[in-house]
This record gives structure tokens, sequence and C-alpha cells, in this order.
């Protein structure tokens, strides 16, 4: 026979007084009783009484054997495999394209950031951007003469060699 589990639990008894005089002394015979309050007459006639007692815990029932180990048979093996390649692909592609999507968008975030600098630096010295840019220009008109001639520069139209 097995070992019954006990387990100690506080808990109310509401009934008649003969009922739970029987609980009570039944209780106290097996040995099961360790406290008892003072009891109150409900409203209706019945007894309330707060004891602490042993209680049986009903043991889990085993799991049956077959579900804990079960030998493989042909059907099964087919069913196992029936995840499909192209169901992999699928997943492997959309977590590729997630990941070149997640890639793009922090290098679009990161050019537009350094453009966003380079705007904001151009404004801060937009007196020596403007003053380069025209100096560029005055060398470029320079090498090209007054003319607009060969200045020595070999080109296509000149005929100079």
């Amino acid at each position: 026979m097995d070992k019954e589990i006990m387990v100690r639990r506080d808990t109310v008894l509401v009934g008649a007084p003969e009922e739970v005089s029987n609980v009570l002394r039944s209780a106290a015979d097996r040995g099961d009783l360790i406290d008892c309050g003072e009891p109150r007459v409900l409203a209706d006639g019945r007894v309330e009484l707060w004891v602490t007692m042993m209680l049986p815990v009903p043991e889990p029932e085993p799991i049956p054997l077959t579900l804990l180990h079960r030998a493989p048979t042909f059907k099964s093996a087919r069913r196992r495999r029936a995840i499909s390649w192209p169901a992999v692909r699928r997943g492997l592609v959309l977590a590729l394209k997630v990941t070149l999507a997640l890639v793009l968008l922090t290098a679009g975030a990161i050019v537009g950031y350094g453009a966003y600098l380079a705007v904001q630096w151009v404004l801060a010295h937009l007196v020596w951007v403007v003053g380069g840019f025209v100096a560029l220009v005055v060398v470029v008109g320079l090498m090209l003469g007054k003319s607009g001639g060969c200045s020595g520069i070999h080109c296509r139209g000149c005929g100079h060699r």
C-alpha cells in the first residue's frame, strides 16, 4: 500500500453543530487535528470554526509508459519529414530580406546624417566656400586665356601638337 501524502491546511468548517463536532472528533482520533479556534454561531444556526489539520493530498496519476517512449513507426518517420525544403528556403529568404532592409536602412541613415553634417559645415563656413569657388573660377578663366583659344594645353580642335 502506498504511503499517503499529508499537508498542513488552515481551513474553515461550516455546518450544523453535530456535523462540525463529528469532523473534529474523527480528525482528532486520526491524529490529524493540529489547532482549533473558537466556534462562531452564524445567523442561520450553523457553526463556523477555523481549524488547522493535516489533510491528505491526492497523488498525481502516473504518466502511462506508452507516452514516455514510443517506438518510431514508418508512418511517424514520414510525418517527421513533413518540413519541406521550400518552406525552409522561404524562411531563409525572408530573413535575408529583413537583414538587407535593416542594413540598407542603417546605411541610408548614415549617409543622410553625413549629408546633414556637410550642409551644416558649408553654412557655417559660407564665406570661405564662396571665396574658394570664386578663386577656382578665376584660375580656370586665367588658364583658358583671354581669347579662349589654345593656351598650350593640347586639345582636339586647335591642331596644336
